[in-house]
């Protein structure tokens, strides 16, 4: 009986197995468990793949893209509306006033608008007085409120040599003289000032000056 047993192959497989397990047993699961531990998982990012691969698609990295050079802090800080007062010889105290900013289209552009606007002094209404005429009341008023029209303009301009240099575009009416602010450049005059050089159109009693300004806003 027991020699019919031990010929059966199902007993050989079973005790085949038996021993086996008895072996190397204890090691499978120690085995198995190093095979797992001992190879590290490693996570690639998309990030991390394009930047092996070049890029996005695969192809060379994207160049830089340049940045346009910083503008001089000291002309950027003359944006805004300034005001200032200049004697000029056949015009009289003339207000000037400016507005500055910068074109946003055009880079190292810059825009201005201009007004002038000049109150004569009685020395030179007098002086218009026709020989042998001697000027009534109304027609002295009548030659201060024709001198005292306004001239306004726009202008373009560029920074140059630590200034900004404006040209006039645009005028809008004339003084009395028939003047108009044609040319005109800024610099900053210390802390908080602007000084400003600007030239009159050319025509007979138009002049130039030179003034300090003052922020309006």
């Amino acid at each position: 009986m027991i020699s019919k047993i031990i010929k059966n192959p199902k007993f050989i497989w079973v005790v085949g197995g038996l021993l086996a397990y008895w072996y190397f047993g204890p090691s499978i699961p120690g085995l198995i468990g190093r095979a797992f531990i001992s190879r590290p998982s490693v996570h690639t990012s998309p990030k991390d793949k394009n930047e092996h691969a070049g890029g996005p698609s695969g192809g060379p990295p994207p160049l830089p893209v340049p940045t346009a050079p910083p503008g001089d802090p000291a002309l950027h800080n003359l944006m805004g509306t300034w005001e200032g007062t200049v004697l000029l010889s056949k015009q009289g105290a003339c207000k000037v006033r400016l507005e500055l900013r910068e074109d946003h289209d055009k880079q190292g552009l810059f825009l201005g608008y201009s007004n002038l606007s000049c109150t004569p002094n009685m020395l030179e209404i007098m002086a218009q007085q026709q020989p042998g005429h001697k000027m009534t009341p109304a027609e002295g008023m009548e030659i201060m409120n024709r001198s005292m029209k306004p001239s306004a303009g726009t202008f373009t301009g560029i920074a140059d040599n630590g200034a900004i240099k404006l040209t006039a575009s645009n005028t809008f009416g004339l003084t009395g003289l028939g003047c108009s602010i044609a040319s005109c450049a800024v610099m900053p005059a210390g802390a908080n000032d602007m000084g400003a050089d600007f030239k009159e159109n050319d025509v007979p009693g138009c002049d130039a000056g030179q003034l300090v300004m003052k922020k309006a806003r």
